[in-house]
């Protein structure tokens, strides 16, 4: 979509309604690669729930994950914002914009940090205030009172949970896999698996800091968005794709909880779909956008 011509004028919320509702009307999306799924999620997931909210005039709050997945897609969403003067204007009047969780023992302003991510990907990119998000300070003595400080903020602008929660496939995260969950935890922490510990200790060399071992996450809040868009570009995650999509609710593998959700998508690359072994045969998949 061209959102350079982009106008406000008679915005209309039934119309981005009926737009957002029919973007989820299959449980997984597969397109060609990793540029399609982040121009799809801006496109078709993002700005029309965005809109949405900016044509009723009320506060539009997204969770925003960290990370390579969706590097793209805050790149993207940036690009498209700015390119557009009643966008931004509108983005930078409603929109509230937070991190899922943290490394434990990192420091807010350092470059390893999910905080510093969020801020120099997403909120600085896009010029929103400071008072729009909310950061997490991994070295916090509580963590479980920074995560409610979180909770709270989220909280205190709706009752109903965020807007949308952009929570893409990944071994330590609560959408995949952590026993135990439940909607009344506000926070866990989450023993990285060693795999994880393996990628992170490149981005740690010649680091003054270690390899954090622990995370902590958001949960209840989390559980509680009203809509879920999942990225995956990553062909080792094929087998926690299938699994969250097919599988029986298990607290084995927390992502098949979200399957209740009914505004909840899985936007994955064809590589990533022909790993999961996913079928074409399958109607809550649409490969429309892939050739046969």
């Amino acid at each position: 979509m061209d959102w350079t011509t982009f106008s406000a004028d008679g915005l209309d919320a039934a119309i981005w309604r009926k737009k957002m509702k029919q973007a989820y009307d299959f449980r997984a999306r597969i397109v060609n690669g990793k540029e399609e799924m982040d121009r799809i999620i801006v496109d078709e997931y993002i700005m029309p729930r965005f809109l949405f909210d900016l044509a009723r005039n009320r506060d539009f709050i997204m969770l925003a994950a960290t990370g390579n997945t969706p590097k793209g897609i805050w790149a993207l969403l940036a690009d498209v914002l700015n390119s557009n003067s009643a966008l931004i204007e509108g983005f930078r009047r409603i929109a509230y914009i937070s991190q899922l969780d943290e490394r434990l023992n990192i420091p807010k302003n350092s470059n390893h940090s999910f905080s510093n991510y969020i801020l120099t990907k997403i909120i600085n990119p896009i010029g929103l205030d400071e008072s729009h998000t909310h950061l997490l300070d991994g070295c916090a003595q509580d963590p479980f009172k920074e995560i409610k400080g979180l909770a709270d903020w989220i909280m205190g602008m709706s009752k109903i949970g965020p807007d949308l929660a952009i929570v893409p496939f990944g071994p330590d995260h609560i959408a995949y896999i952590l026993k135990g969950v439940s909607r009344l935890d506000t926070c866990k922490i989450v023993r990285f698996t060693d795999k994880t510990l393996a990628a992170m200790g490149a981005e740690f060399n010649d680091s003054e800091f270690q390899v954090p071992s622990h995370g902590m996450t958001l949960v209840g809040e989390l559980l509680d968005s009203q809509a879920f868009v999942r990225p995956c570009a990553n062909v080792n995650y094929g087998d926690m794709v299938r699994r969250s999509l097919e599988d029986d609710m298990t607290p084995e593998c927390t992502g098949t909880y979200l399957q209740s959700y009914r505004f909840c998508v899985a936007v994955i690359t064809l590589d990533v779909a022909n790993a999961a072994g996913l079928s074409r045969g399958n109607k809550d998949y649409d490969w429309s956008l892939v050739p046969n």
